[in-house]
Formats: structure tokens, sequence, C-alpha cells
């Protein structure tokens, strides 16, 4: 990427690792502040994260990235990746193997081979899972749950029943207490409110099966959760500025597991 390019995603529907080898970027996640990133580095982007930006510095710099889908993980690593550090230092171990899963895609993609992201895929879900282990052994991460039981319990039953008519109402009865205390607890663990997050679960899903599958978008709506299909293209609209069938059309045009960019001086 060149010095001063701008790049990122409106909504950002996967987990996703971005390594910096050389240059710099200034990164922003979702509403934080923007963050100085060296070379050397490697950030990891979220789900509930939203969106993100980067804009290069004053030297070219060369990044790479490998993302896996909230479907291809469990549960178990998606509370990991949730808990783990924004930014840690690129190590060698890691730049290895980012470089394996760029190295296997260029050689499936060269060869032509079908499935090929079921191919690379448990490659891609190695890289998440080694960001955890390093992050875990640099004392990253806290051990202790990060969510009250009553946030993880409404966060479950929003993801086994978005398609369906839920709400706030409905969650708190899921997670055993009061509509007022779940909304304090959502605060105080997720800083934002049990409504929000279904609403952002709805998008990110919506966006998600328009990337990922040929439904039609009327089917994609009723399956996000949305009322109309109409509610949903004015949705998508709104947060990507543009509308469902030409996010589908960029989504397709781009690779969904990995790529590298080299910026020439």
């Amino acid at each position: 990427m060149q010095p001063g390019e701008t790049r990122g995603m409106p909504l950002q529907t996967t987990y996703q690792v971005m390594g910096i080898h050389s240059g710099e970027a200034f990164v922003r996640i979702g509403g934080r502040p923007v963050t100085h990133v060296p070379a050397g580095s490697i950030v990891l982007f979220r789900p509930q994260d939203l969106s993100h930006s980067r804009t290069i510095g004053r030297a070219p710099s060369i990044q790479s990235w490998v993302a896996a889908s909230p479907d291809a993980l469990t549960p178990a690593q998606m509370g990991a990746l949730d808990v783990a550090p924004p930014l840690q230092p690129l190590s060698v171990a890691m730049d290895r193997l980012v470089s394996a899963v760029l190295d296997s895609s260029l050689h499936i993609g060269a060869a032509g081979q079908r499935d090929s992201d079921a191919a690379l895929l448990p490659l891609a879900i190695g890289v998440l899972m080694l960001y955890v282990q390093e992050a875990r052994l640099a004392g990253r991460i806290a051990e202790t749950p990060a969510f009250h039981p009553s946030v993880q319990a409404a966060r479950e039953e929003v993801r086994l029943r978005l398609d369906q008519p839920i709400g706030l109402t409905h969650l708190a009865g899921a997670a055993h207490v009061t509509p007022e205390h779940l909304v304090r607890l959502f605060r105080r663990d997720l800083a934002t409110t049990p409504s929000r997050y279904l609403w952002e679960q709805r998008l990110l899903a919506g966006v998600h099966l328009l990337e990922h599958t040929s439904l039609p978008i009327a089917e994609v709506a009723t399956r996000a959760g949305f009322q109309t299909a109409s509610h949903f293209s004015r949705a998508i609209r709104r947060h990507t500025g543009i509308r469902p069938g030409e996010l589908r059309r960029r989504a397709r045009a781009s690779s969904t597991i990995g790529d590298a960019m080299l910026a020439h001086p």
C-alpha cells in the first residue's frame, strides 16, 4: 500500500489478523481512537468491532491478512478471540505461519483447485489460535471470564434465535435477570445495550450471508431477522454506503481467506 492510502471494511464480519511487515499504519477499530501500528506488529479485528480502517504512513507498507468467519470457529475459539488484545508484536512463528497460508493460497489458486477455501480454513484458524496462544503466554489475556454469565447467556440466545422476533424482554428472560439489569450488564461488559447488540448482530449476519451465499436478498433479510427486505436494504446502505447487491458483487471480487498487499516505492 502506498503512503497516505486508506483501506478498510465498513462492516467487519470475520475474525481477521493483519500483519504489518514494513512501513507503518494508523488503524481505527470501531469507535476507538486511531492507533499507530509500526512494522513488526499484528492487529486483530473481530465482528463485534463492526468496522475498521487503516491509513499508511510516510513510507510504502507491506501487509498481509488472514481471516475466518465465525461459522468456522467453535464458541470456545470465538470466546478466546473476543478477549484477546487488539495489537501485539508479530513473532517469527506467526510470520512464518501467515506466510505459509498465503503461499498455500497462491498455490491452490494457481492450480485452479476446487474447494480452496475449505483447504485453507484449517490454516487460517491456526493463525487465529496462535495469536490467542501468544497473547496468553505473554500475559495479555486475563484468565478470569470477560463477561457476566447473564451477558454470555443473552449473546448465546441472540446467536441461536437471530432469525426470530426477539427483543430485550426475551433476552432478559433467557439471561434470568430483569431487562433493566441486563442493560446495565451489557453497558458494563460490552459498552452497548442488548437491543443495540441484537441489531448489530442482525446486520453482521446479513452482510455475511450476502458475501458468502447466493441466497436472494429477501431470504437473507429473513434469515438475519429483518422484518422486510426493504428494511434490510436501507440498513445495509446506511452503514456501508452501498446497496446489498453491490456489496455482494464486491465481496465476490475479492479473496475470502487471505491476501497479501505489496506496494513498491
